[in-house]
């Protein structure tokens, strides 16, 4: 990671997420309205050129698919946390992922806490800045590297309550892990 740069792979995801809403709605697999504000304007023009789209939804159809519907499913978690009673929210690797801010639009009751690579969190800090009036208040970001970093003492620094019902989601990230390192943040996340 190179400070105050986000990770290639949290600007691919964002990529294709812009791409696919560019798609009627009935062909979406999940409607973001979050992603023009994190997305970089040259992902938000290559999308909007017509041939450009459609070039990037035939060379790389399940990839367009496959982020949107990992997040769809991470929010049909969160939903069914949050009507049992669940409030806090942790996602493990938020990289440029608008999640929180879907979240915190159908259950404003909610506080999420983003735990990711500073690098990243940098980068998602600053181009979520128009976003900040309305979310920031309930979105807190963590600080960690999970290859060294235990997540959970930076979460507790972060108002997170331990003892009360939380949902943990970790989506994308293992694939660039060790695995020693999934291990202890799966059972740190355990914990």
């Amino acid at each position: 990671m190179i400070a105050d740069r986000s990770s290639r792979t949290a600007e691919g995801a964002m990529f294709i997420r812009t791409l696919q809403q560019q798609l009627p709605a009935s062909e979406r697999i999940l409607h973001d309205p979050w992603v023009a504000h994190l997305a970089l304007l040259s992902q938000r023009w290559i999308a909007r050129i017509p041939f450009l789209a459609r070039y990037f939804l035939r060379k790389f159809p399940r990839m367009v698919d496959y982020v949107p519907t990992r997040d769809r499913f991470g929010d049909e978690i969160i939903d069914d946390a949050v009507r049992t009673g669940t409030r806090q929210v942790v996602i493990l690797g938020a990289g440029l992922d608008t999640i929180s801010y879907r979240v915190l639009q159908r259950h404003p009751e909610c506080v999420l806490f983003e735990v990711d690579h500073p690098a990243t969190q940098v980068v998602k800090k600053r181009r979520a800045r128009s976003l900040a009036a309305q979310f920031g208040h309930a979105i807190r970001y963590v600080a960690a590297d999970f290859e060294v970093d235990d997540f959970r003492d930076n979460l507790a620094e972060s108002g997170f309550q331990p003892d009360q019902p939380s949902v943990v989601i970790w989506m994308g990230v293992i694939y660039y892990l060790t695995e020693g390192a999934v291990t202890q943040t799966l059972s740190r996340a355990r914990d």
